[in-house]
């Protein structure tokens, strides 16, 4: 599923006019969308808004000073209690890929989109070299080499 929202802002510093999600119908989206939402909160309230110590004036030289294009990955894991108490895991809980072009972020797409760049389903995915090795590889044949 492709969704397309434009962001109204003249002075548009982490978003681009057209922002491009593919794939909002994932249950990782659900886990994305307050990074959107405070975003859209720097974008839209100059200096009065930030975000974990960032201002706008920050995000926006973070953003400039990166190739362009390229890709920002998110992954994020945390333990999970088998049903019987007995045993626990590590399940993704956080898993997106930023397309950044120009010191914007273009297109926003979570770690099961990458499935179609060849990376295996999220479930099994795991915190640590390997899995980030082929989260990386799998973002830069799907949307642009990793920052």
């Amino acid at each position: 599923m492709e969704t397309e929202g434009k962001i109204d802002s003249t002075e548009h510093i982490v978003l681009a006019d057209e922002l491009v999600v593919l794939d909002a119908d994932s249950h990782l989206w659900r886990a994305a969308r307050p990074l959107l939402d405070a975003a859209l909160r720097l974008d839209q309230h100059n200096d009065t808004y930030s975000w974990h110590g960032w201002d706008k004036q920050q995000m926006s030289r973070f953003l400039k000073n990166l190739p362009s294009p390229c890709s920002l990955t998110v992954g994020v894991w945390e333990t999970i209690s088998t049903e019987d108490g007995a045993a626990e895991r590590e399940g993704l809980a956080l898993g997106i890929v930023c397309e950044v072009v120009e010191g914007e972020i273009r297109s926003i797409c979570t770690f099961e989109a990458l499935a179609s760049a060849g990376l295996k389903p999220i479930k099994e995915l795991e915190p640590g070299f390997d899995d980030a090795i082929e989260i990386m590889r799998a973002a830069r044949k799907l949307v642009a080499p990793v920052a």
